[in-house]
């Protein structure tokens, strides 16, 4: 293979980083929910923009639920968005 094709960005190297990261955070998450119950913690809440879809799908995934929205609750640039507050009862 030439340097100029390996220096090509690559679609498929991309979503493979992307599949990583999702897996990574979902490895840390569960541990941190394992955690969180030998230690004794009864909920575990979260907060997430709206426009931030990954972060919600992996926190519905992990059981957490969608407790309520707060109005222009984060900073992001610029500009102030919403952001979800989510739950997770552990048992």
């Amino acid at each position: 293979m030439h340097d100029q094709e390996m220096a090509r960005p690559s679609l498929n190297h991309s979503m493979n980083h992307a599949v990583l990261i999702a897996r990574i955070a979902t490895k840390l998450v569960n541990r941190m929910i394992i955690e969180a119950k030998k230690n004794g913690i009864r909920k575990l809440e979260a907060e997430s923009a709206v426009d931030n879809i990954s972060s919600v799908r992996l926190a519905k995934k992990l059981g957490f639920v969608i407790e309520g929205t707060k109005k222009s609750a984060l900073k992001v640039g610029n500009k102030y968005v919403d952001s979800y507050i989510l739950g997770k009862i552990l048992k």
